[in-house]
């Protein structure tokens, strides 16, 4: 789509093999905080659904790419196309060397720190024209001509982050947090199984009614690979919590804190068994649901759900202001990993496409549905 010099962006679908190895190789966090790699990243490539990718490269070298995962959301009985960023990465910053350039009929020495600028502000208006209409991509495929809008979570200290998302035109409506569990010892308690088929279609109504006031839900990642656990009584099925298993590398945290967790924590005994930075393997928790009134089985559900696959650590990723994370933190029983590791909000960040203003606003008044499946 953009040729300048030996750079060329351009958007394609579906990842070729030298886009799955710059995904195996992707490192996410914060320069500065907290990085890590995630393991089985090309694997789990092939479950996200409908994917465009837009790829920065220099010559036939792929520099970096952005991926634009395509799906339907619901905010209530309305829908919508959202384009969820993802696999944003770029390994090589852009420079040039020292060169020269004619002014006025005679040579002129450019200077080394703006030389970036002159190569970086074309492909910059041209990034723009291209996130300016980007909801051009939501349209082949798609029949109903529904609103469409971008999604991109960005950590709030990310500075090289948030500078692009806001340069390309998005803006911060939303907060969520993690949450963490953890258990030295999990048990499976015998009232937790995982879903029956035929119990499916009934679960997934009871969850569209309790994020009905939740904007972005979707039910794409329910009952992935049949990992969907719930808690029984009587027959009756009284919470029920999908849990993906998900490792990662952590390559760095920050400051004294960050040198105890890396360097001392793996070599406690009892606490090593919730954290080890070369395999940080946890439950990636999303579509929790429970019965009104049986908010006190989650912590149960949870520690059985981590024993049944093995690990001792289970992450959920709430808006701020969800109802079901205040009802989670009533009930606490969350363990011990989350008074040594701090969680720090970070933004859910839109860009609204033919959107009016007052169609806007129910975004920023409702809570945000985060799946676990868009940030591990």
């Amino acid at each position: 789509m953009i040729r300048f010099r030996d750079l060329n962006v351009d958007v394609v679908e579906n990842a070729t093999d030298d886009i799955r190895r710059h995904i195996a190789r992707i490192i996410l966090g914060t320069p500065g905080g907290i990085l890590y790699r995630q393991v089985g990243s090309v694997e789990k490539l092939n479950e996200v659904g409908r994917i465009f990718f837009m790829t920065l490269r220099k010559g036939i070298r792929l520099l970096g790419m952005v991926g634009f995962v395509h799906r339907l959301v619901h905010n209530g009985d309305r829908r919508f196309i959202s384009l969820n960023i993802r696999y944003f990465s770029i390994f090589a910053p852009l420079r040039l060397k020292n060169r020269k350039a004619k002014f006025s009929g005679r040579e002129k020495k450019i200077d080394s720190k703006d030389a970036p600028l002159l190569k970086q502000s074309f492909i910059k208006r041209k990034l723009i024209d291209i996130f300016d209409h980007l909801h051009d991509l939501a349209k082949p495929g798609s029949n109903e001509k529904l609103k469409i809008l971008s999604v991109a979570y960005v950590a709030k200290e990310n500075i090289r982050s948030m500078d692009f998302s806001s340069l390309m035109g998005y803006q911060t409506v939303r907060e969520f947090i993690t949450l963490e569990f953890s258990r030295f010892f999990p048990k499976q308690n015998k009232l937790v199984s995982r879903i029956l088929p035929e119990e499916k279609t009934d679960l997934k109504g009871k969850l569209k009614l309790l994020y009905k006031d939740h904007t972005l839900y979707f039910t794409d990642n329910t009952f992935y690979k049949d990992q969907y656990f719930v808690l029984r009584k009587d027959g009756e099925i009284l919470a029920g919590v999908q849990a993906n298993p998900v490792e990662w590398e952590i390559l760095e945290m920050p400051g004294k804190v960050g040198g105890f967790i890396m360097n001392v924590v793996p070599r406690i005994p009892f606490v090593s068994s919730l954290f080890h930075p070369e395999s940080f393997r946890f439950a990636a928790f999303e579509a929790v649901w429970y019965k009104s009134g049986y908010e006190e089985l989650l912590p149960v559900l949870f520690e059985s759900a981590c024993a049944m696959l093995n690990v001792n650590v289970g992450l959920a990723w709430f808006d701020s202001e969800c109802p079901v994370l205040k009802d989670i933190k009533s009930v606490g029983e969350l363990g011990f990993l989350g008074k040594i590791i701090g969680s720090q909000p970070a933004d859910v960040r839109f860009r609204f496409y033919n959107f009016s203003e007052e169609e806007k606003l129910e975004f920023y008044n409702k809570p945000a549905y985060i799946s676990s499946f868009d940030v591990t």
